[in-house]
């Protein structure tokens, strides 16, 4: 994708047909700025997304403006033009980021909320409000089968965004509790890391094997409530707690 595409009012506008169109988009733009250090346009797109000069796009509060005026604004904005939106539209409250530029901003297409399990078009994309957790997670289920299979189903997953918070496995069979031989303060390997060298992908998973997984998944409004109860009944029976703690061991 060239700048003709990315970062003019034509190109993104083309690019608002489907949800893995605009999701190509905006990581064409985040890639034209932390990559290649282009000074991009900035536009405000669907009127709630706004993408910034160094390749961010950020998307806002859905609810500063009235329900109608939403049906009214095109779909490509420059800042100028938005700013004049504001001037003569009713707004509702305070415009607010809504998300976390270190999170995802849209959700793919193939992925489903995990509590309704509706998925995201063009059209409700900005209803999506991605979650960050980072659970241990035993492979006892896929021992025999090699890291590759394993990396396949996680990517396979329509449930939420999974990826390796190491890119290896850690059992307790490998803690290794003798000094370092280059730093004798701390234990060869005190939390059984295998070396990530040796887990290629046609490693074969032993038993005994863990892994630190980084999940990111998305909940609608209305979902999210739910999510945010059901964090509090995990609290309640302490499974919660455990599982924030085993972030850090």
């Amino acid at each position: 994708m060239d700048a003709t595409t990315y970062d003019t009012k034509e190109g993104i506008a083309a690019c608002l047909n489907d949800l893995d169109s605009f999701n190509n988009l905006v990581k064409a733009r985040r890639e034209a700025g932390y990559k290649r250090h282009e000074r991009l346009h900035q536009f405000w797109i669907l009127g709630r997304f706004q993408t910034d000069a160094c390749g961010n796009t950020v998307r806002f509060s859905p609810d500063y403006f009235a329900a109608k005026v939403y049906a009214t604004i095109p779909a490509v904005l420059t800042n100028e033009e938005f700013e004049l939106l504001l001037e003569r539209s009713e707004v509702g409250s305070e415009i607010r980021s809504g998300n976390n530029m270190l999170l995802p901003v849209l959700p793919p297409s193939h992925l489903k909320d995990p509590i309704s399990g509706e998925g995201w078009t063009i059209a409700t994309c900005y209803d999506a409000e991605p979650i960050e957790t980072h659970p241990q997670q035993s492979l006892q289920e896929f021992v025999g089968r090699t890291w590759a299979e394993y990396k396949q189903y996680l990517a396979q997953r329509s449930d939420g965004l999974y990826s390796l918070f190491e890119e290896s496995v850690f059992n307790e069979a490998y803690v290794d509790l003798r000094a370092d031989p280059e730093n004798h303060n701390l234990p060869k390997n005190e939390y059984g890391y295998r070396p990530k060298e040796e887990v290629t992908d046609s490693y074969i998973i032993q038993p005994g094997d863990q892994v630190h997984l980084t999940i990111v998944r998305f909940y609608h409004a209305k979902t999210l409530p739910l999510y945010y109860q059901q964090c509090r009944a995990e609290q309640k029976k302490g499974t919660f707690f455990q599982r924030l703690i085993s972030r850090f061991l």
